[in-house]
């Protein structure tokens, strides 16, 4: 009678103790291989820990963030605690090499948020292997951490075999989840193209920022579109709300317009302390940020060029930690469907005002013809039609006087002036220049500018802030 107890297939409960370890130490190994998310790979990679270094008392598994580009504890709790980059851990990580460390880990060291009960009683040592995905730029996928007795040889050799496996079940666990992000992030692109139909560029802006502000996570953000008549950007939303007057910033003198001359974006992590960054021209409605991303908005040309046509930015993520470039990513992928819709509302309210544009224009012409008898109201209509076309507040016209080459203001915002009673000399002021040069100008602040002639106003009782001067040619 042949012994069971020595045949090939003797039962489970005659197995040798190793032969029970080593099947512990693999069916780990499979729960790991086998994790499709990042919980079930770090409970997996824990408990191949303690078969490889059995006399483990305390250990965790870390995971590459994909959304922060950050090593990560996943908790059961789907909250993410992410590894600071300071302290005795993050060095062997830069390092890219296993650490083994004898001396304490010192009570304030970043790791404890992670392990709050790491404790290193004497003789044991604090285990740190990162898992290096050595095919590209040897970036660390996750991170292997234990408090355990001094390894031995073979310990060391089971922790590398580990190190192999765990990178391989890294990789699975992040192309399974970069792939549901992309299904995610491809579905909510095609349900936002559909609500991005729209002819109005104030109703396609919330719409934008909205989705902008969901995907960026950020405190603040507002679209910044070109304006080429006046050479500024120009917002009409700001955090996915209509503003009651739109936010115009000067592209010639802003960190914005450094964005869109120069179609680079610009990511700054300490806003307070950048050159760049100038609070009184480029804070919007008086929100001081720290962190500020500005990404140019291009259009796609349909012979493969781009255009900048406007500026998205975007300040201040709500968890406090600075934009990356996943969130640059991110938000330039949601551009690239966005811009296409923009610039088609921007258009179709060019060639609008252009249509509207036209049709008052020729009503002045008609309206001039039937004042031609009478210089007074010719002029008169001249300046009603110029104050109703520019939407300005008041407007004058000045007609030169050859024989004495003074310019005479006759009539001012529509009311007759008796005659001379506005008088200035050509080349003084801005009219004066206008008319000594022929070149039409248009200031943002009259009182800072050095043509400006402040007897006009003294004249008329109107303060000018912003204006505009043209010459009429015979």
């Amino acid at each position: 009678m042949v012994d069971s107890h020595t045949t090939s297939n003797y039962d489970f409960l005659f197995r040798r103790p190793s032969a029970v370890v080593l099947s512990g130490y693999e069916d780990a190994i499979l729960s790991m291989g086998a994790a499709m998310i990042p919980t079930e790979f770090t409970a997996a990679a824990k408990r191949c820990l303690h078969f490889t270094l059995p006399s483990m008392s305390t250990g965790a598994a870390l995971l590459l963030d994909t959304e922060n580009n950050e090593l990560a504890y996943f908790e059961e709790n789907d909250k993410v605690k992410h590894l600071p980059k300071m302290g005795v851990v993050w060095d062997a990580v830069r390092q890219r090499m296993l650490e083994v460390r004898r001396s304490p880990v010192p009570d304030d060291d970043p790791i404890r948020t992670i392990m709050p009960n790491l404790v290193q009683n004497s003789g044991q040592v604090f285990v740190v292997a990162p898992v290096v995905d050595n095919q590209h730029q040897c970036k660390v996928l996750a991170l292997l951490l234990a408090v355990c007795d001094e390894p031995t040889e073979g310990n060391y050799e089971r922790l590398r075999l580990m190190e192999r496996n765990t990178l391989v079940a890294a990789k699975r666990v992040l192309a399974h989840l970069n792939s549901e992000i992309e299904k995610k992030r491809i579905g909510n692109m095609l349900t936002v193209c559909g609500e991005l139909i729209d002819l109005d560029i104030v109703s396609l802006s919330v719409k934008v920022l909205k989705h902008i502000m969901e995907v960026s996570n950020a405190k603040a953000c507002t679209l910044f579109v070109y304006e080429d008549v006046t050479q500024e950007l120009v917002a009409y939303t700001y955090n996915g709300v209509p503003l009651d007057k739109e936010i115009r910033k000067p592209v010639a003198s802003c960190i914005y317009g450094e964005c869109f001359t120069t179609g680079e974006i610009i990511n700054v992590n300490n806003v307070p302390q950048d050159m760049r960054f100038n609070p009184r021209m480029d804070n919007i409605r008086d929100y001081e940020p720290t962190h500020l991303l500005c990404i140019p908005v291009k259009d796609r040309g349909t012979q493969g060029t781009q255009s900048v046509i406007g500026v998205l930015v975007v300040c201040d993520k709500k968890n406090d930690r600075p934009f990356t470039k996943h969130d640059e990513e991110g938000l330039l992928y949601s551009l690239y469907f966005c811009s296409s819709m923009l610039n088609n509302t921007l258009v179709y309210q060019r060639e609008l005002a252009l249509k509207k544009q036209n049709e008052v224009l020729l009503q002045v012409a008609k309206n001039l013809f039937t004042s031609l008898d009478n210089i007074s109201s010719l002029l008169r209509e001249i300046m009603n039609e110029a104050r109703r076309l520019t939407n300005a507040e008041r407007c004058s016209l000045f007609l030169l006087d050859n024989s004495t080459k003074n310019l005479v203001a006759t009539v001012f915002n529509s009311d007759l002036l008796k005659e001379g009673a506005l008088t200035i000399k050509v080349g003084q002021g801005i009219a004066g220049y206008v008319a000594q040069t022929g070149r039409t100008v248009n200031i943002t602040d009259a009182q800072k500018h050095p043509q400006f002639f402040k007897e006009v106003d003294k004249s008329t009782g109107f303060f000018t802030n912003c204006c505009g001067s043209s010459t009429i040619m015979q």
